[in-house]
């Protein structure tokens, strides 16, 4: 079983109400939720969703942090597609797993920073989920 076929898998084993404790009509507030529930279950230092001019969309972590990881997003997702791997900083490298996400003709980037490593995938089509019902509906 392939690691999307395990993603689904275990958000239909979760019920409706668990997954979705807090909502609202707005549609940045839906987002931030939603990063935010992914961000906390697999203990993330930031998750991100930013557009293919990395204007950040929505988030979940540090501001700072996750405004420079959505304008550096579009340039390494032109570059290598999805991604998965380590993203150098003035510090340090950081683990990350980015996912692009193709919504009515545009192109999104979805982002996972630090945590549970072998969670990012998870929560990346998790996120990837609840980004295509919040700007569907």
């Amino acid at each position: 079983m392939n690691t999307k076929t395990k993603a689904i898998s275990r958000l239909r084993s979760i019920p409706m109400s668990d997954r979705r404790r807090r909502r609202t009509e707005d549609v940045m507030e839906a987002l931030h939720f939603q990063l935010d529930a992914c961000r906390e279950s697999a203990q993330l230092t930031a998750m991100v969703v930013a557009d293919e001019h990395g204007m950040c969309l929505a988030a979940s972590g540090a501001i700072a942090m996750c405004s420079e990881l959505a304008a550096r997003l579009p340039l390494l997702g032109r570059k290598a597609g999805d991604f998965e791997g380590v993203l150098l900083g003035a510090k340090a490298g950081v683990p990350i797993a980015m996912k692009r996400i193709r919504v009515d003709g545009s192109e999104l980037y979805a982002c996972a920073l630090g945590g549970i490593k072998e969670r990012h995938a998870v929560e990346l089509q998790r996120a990837e989920f609840g980004v295509r019902r919040i700007l569907a509906a």
